[in-house]
């Protein structure tokens, strides 16, 4: 079977990609980690631990280029109301930049 290329990467496979360099780290992560807010509840692509607490989210997109995520949304105001820090990956050259920050919120938890 031919091999046709997607135009971009899949969310699956940066996540996949962010979670094997956070663990080869040492960084405690979980992917599709549920969250109960409230009366509601969301799933986070990844949730970052430190001492078996949830310590930082990750929401991973797949763009074709880097850009900004919009403030305006339902997904963006529940991770804000959860009230942990949390970054988003926008795309695949987006990764280096989420495991330096990822990096900086475990050290910090560290002191």
């Amino acid at each position: 079977m031919k091999l046709n290329k997607p135009r971009r990467v899949s969310e699956a496979t940066i996540q996949a990609e962010l979670y094997m360099q956070l663990r080869l780290i040492g960084i405690e992560c979980y992917l599709e980690y549920p969250i109960k807010l409230g009366s509601c509840s969301m799933r986070a692509d990844i949730a970052i631990a430190y001492s078996g607490v949830i310590v930082g989210l990750i929401e991973v997109k797949s763009r074709t280029s880097k850009r900004s995520p919009s403030k305006k949304t339902r997904q963006y105001n529940k991770y804000k109301e959860v009230g942990l820090p949390f970054i988003y990956c926008m795309c695949m050259e987006d990764v280096d930049s989420v495991i330096k920050w990822s990096r900086k919120l475990k050290e910090s938890k560290c002191k």
